[in-house]
């Protein structure tokens, strides 16, 4: 080996060109693939160094058959001769850890490389780094043999992560730092020729140079049958809102009583990264993951323990209700609402529960009926739900605000029509607690409740107002009535009898009326009547007040007796024509005993000719005294020469001791020719 250090001892890391990738050979960081490639070596290293550095195994042979002797380190020769190293003293090394797992096991154990990359996953993790913390800075795994002594004692492997295996080498493949000539210098195995690069060097986990790295024994053997963990997840708060923040506490307990390391990886539902156990720990261990991402439902969230070197993997679950808000509506309500009024308010949910309502301030509710108690204020009312197992409990709101109530009124008693004068009670009611004031206007007034037409004409308006108390407003309500005119009473009393010839006067023509106005007569003042019982007189009566008052008209009968004389006797003397028209000269002789007074020549008829001018007075004739009076019909009447019916008629009165009737009598007379 000499000053140069040159020599071909070396480890015999690589890949296989033989072999394929075992199924165990896996989950290992640092393996060149995580399967499908060829055979990596080595597995394990033990210390191996043969002298170089005076690096070497010391062993004692005590065994006289075989040449031993009490080994003695006090001199020289037993340091130089009782040490020693390579494959040979390693391999058997290894075979007798080996033997003490068979022996801890109590059974043989076969092939241990399955679990040995088993206890190296669990110990170095996916990055190499699963039990590192801040307590070793950069350093990386607590179980990185750079620590020296203070490397965590629950380690099974240390990571040997310096270092590289270098091999002489000649030439210009691979080798670097290679001359030639007669100064060659060998070079160093290199993956470049120009720069130094480390074939084979120590990493971290699995590497060429020193595989899974070396082992600590004794954790080796009381870690090859793993103990048991038991995992256990715990909630900060068994039902959660969706998107608040919940907190899982996962508790990792083993039985064997020694540290436990590793980490938790939690589902991927919560977000939460893989919590690594902290260092240095006990049998146990807590790590946490806080969450605000979980979905809706009955929620499972597992935290899962790697296991280590020494522990087995366990599992741990629990079962989160999440809730979400649930849809509400809560309807209803108006805007105002008066005094007493009631309305109806409904709700309605995507969740399970049933909603439970409040009422505060200006109402009351009973199930879904709400009273307005209050005229002032404001009517609050509160929907709420219970959380039910996939929602939240959620609330709604309603606001109405309270006003008075208009209150209930009537106002009655007014007819549709009533006469001037005329008087009725009109009535009023209410809920409130004020009193009606009345008011007329137009065709009427009012005193309390009593109402009197003022006029005949026009409307009478009336109105009932109540003022506002402390629940209702003001409110009035009207009446009409159509005022019509009132008709007088007229009043006329049966006239005694007169006699024939006497004309109607005062003493006949006496109505009277309730008010005051004017009588117009028929027959009028003047008339006389033919003789005869039961003759009407009427009266058409006009009020002098024609806006209150209709027009009336009476009526009564009076009797016309015949005179207690004889009759007149009427004489025609003669006729004359002149320019063709008849003059009819009518003379009348009283030839009676008593005086005839306002005798009348009425009517005149030649044929069915009548006479003008008519009627004529003749005045007064005493007895055996005649009148004459000249009536004229057209001279077409009748033939000249030829006989025709004159008919006069006239009335007087002829008064003896009593007033007799009308007579009249009828001559019949002969038309003359003209100019005779």
């Amino acid at each position: 080996m000499g000053t140069t250090f040159q020599t071909t001892a070396a480890g015999s890391g690589g890949p296989s060109n033989y072999s394929s990738q075992p199924s165990w050979q896996t989950s290992v960081v640092g393996l060149p693939t995580a399967s499908g490639g060829p055979r990596y070596l080595p597995d394990v290293s033990l210390f191996a160094a043969n002298g170089l550095w005076a690096h070497f195994f010391v062993y004692c042979m005590t065994d006289a058959a075989e040449g031993g002797a009490t080994c003695d380190y006090t001199n020289s020769t037993d340091v130089n001769d009782l040490a020693a190293g390579g494959t040979s003293f390693s391999t058997p090394i290894m075979a007798g850890i080996m033997a003490l797992i068979d022996q801890n096991t109590g059974t043989s154990q076969g092939n241990p490389n399955p679990r040995l990359y088993q206890m190296a996953s669990a110990e170095y993790g996916t990055t190499g780094s699963q039990m590192a913390s801040a307590e070793y800075g950069t350093m990386g795994s607590i179980c990185n043999s750079s620590l020296s002594t203070a490397v965590d004692k629950s380690c099974v492997f240390y990571d040997v992560t310096k270092g590289d295996i270098d091999v002489n080498c000649t030439g210009t493949t691979n080798c670097f730092g290679y001359s030639s000539g007669s100064s060659a210098i060998d070079g160093v195995l290199s993956t470049s020729s120009t720069t130094l690069g480390p074939a084979y060097p120590a990493g971290t986990g699995w590497d060429y140079a020193t595989g899974l790295g070396t082992i600590n024994a004794a954790n080796l053997v009381n870690g090859w049958v793993a103990a048991a963990s038991t995992t256990t997840l715990t909630s900060g708060a068994s039902t959660s809102a969706i998107g608040t923040s919940v907190t899982f506490t996962a508790t990792v307990t083993t039985s064997n009583g020694i540290n436990i390391s590793g980490s938790v990886s939690w589902s991927s539902n919560t977000g939460c990264a893989t919590s690594f156990i902290p260092v240095p720990t006990a049998a146990s261990a807590v790590v946490t993951c806080t969450t605000s991402s979980l979905p809706s439902g009955a929620v499972t969230v597992t935290g899962t323990y790697s296991g280590d070197a020494t522990h087995v993997t366990s599992p741990g679950s629990f079962q989160e209700q999440v809730t979400v808000a649930p849809t509400v509506s809560f309807t209803g309500a108006p805007a105002s609402a008066a005094y007493q009024a009631t309305f109806s308010v409904s709700s309605h949910t995507n969740a399970s529960t049933t909603a439970s309502y409040l009422a505060t301030g200006a109402c009351s509710i009973s199930g879904t009926t709400v009273t307005m108690i209050s005229p002032t204020g404001t009517c609050s009312l509160t929907a709420s739900w219970a959380a039910d197992t996939n929602y939240n409990s959620a609330t709604a709101t309603q606001s109405t605000t309270a006003l008075k109530a208009n209150p209930t009124v009537t106002f009655t008693g007014a007819p549709a029509t009533a006469a001037y004068q005329a008087t009725f009670s009109v009535s009023s009611h209410t809920n409130a607690t004020t009193t009606a004031s009345y008011q007329a206007t137009g065709a009427c007034s009012i005193s309390g409740t009593t109402v009197t037409m003022t006029s005949g004409i026009g409307t009478c308006s009336l109105t009932a107002s109540w003022a506002a108390d402390t629940n209702y407003t003001s409110t009035s309500a009207t009446q009409s009535t159509s005022a019509v005119k009132l008709t007088p009473t007229v009043s006329w009393s049966t006239p005694a009898s007169i006699v024939y010839g006497s004309a109607l006067g005062n003493g006949q023509l006496n109505a009277t009326a309730s008010v005051a106005g004017t009588f117009v007569y028929v027959p009028g003042p003047g008339t006389v009547l033919p003789i005869g019982t039961g003759d009407t007189l009427a009266v058409s009566f006009t009020p002098s007040d024609a806006n209150d008052y209709n027009t009336a008209t009476g009526s009564t009968t009076i009797n016309v007796t015949t005179p207690a004389t004889t009759p007149v006797n009427l004489v025609v003397t003669g006729t004359t024509t002149r320019n063709g028209t008849i003059l009819v000269q009518v003379i009348v002789a009283n030839s009676g005993g008593a005086s005839a007074a306002n005798v009348v020549l009425t009517s005149v008829k030649v044929g069915a000719t009548a006479a003008t001018t008519l009627p004529q007075s003749l005045g007064a004739l005493a007895p055996g005294n005649s009148a004459r009076a000249t009536v004229s019909v057209p001279g077409s009447v009748g033939v000249s020469g030829a006989a025709s019916t004159l008919s006069p008629k006239f009335f007087g009165t002829l008064c003896v001791n009593t007033c007799g009737a009308m007579a009249w009598l009828i001559l019949p007379g002969r038309l003359l020719p003209a100019d005779r």
